[in-house]
């Protein structure tokens, strides 16, 4: 019954260890997932730029013509 209950423990400990280890890489997951939204989130703001810029090329060639 010790026994039993020691490879129990062991085997809880092992499930514990695994749990942090995959929170760990969740956690990893999710700031990943944030750099990502936050390299989007800078994408977006060029292609914005880039957009104004064009809008500037459009008109300047309006202006031009």
């Amino acid at each position: 019954m010790v026994k039993a209950l020691i490879v129990y423990l062991g085997a809880a400990d092992l499930v514990i260890k695994a749990l942090i280890v995959y929170l760990g890489a969740a956690d990893l997951v999710i700031k990943a997932l944030i750099v990502y939204l936050s390299a989007l989130d800078l994408v977006i703001k060029a292609l914005i730029v880039y957009l104004g810029a064009a809008d500037l090329t459009i008109t300047i060639v309006i202006v031009y013509l």
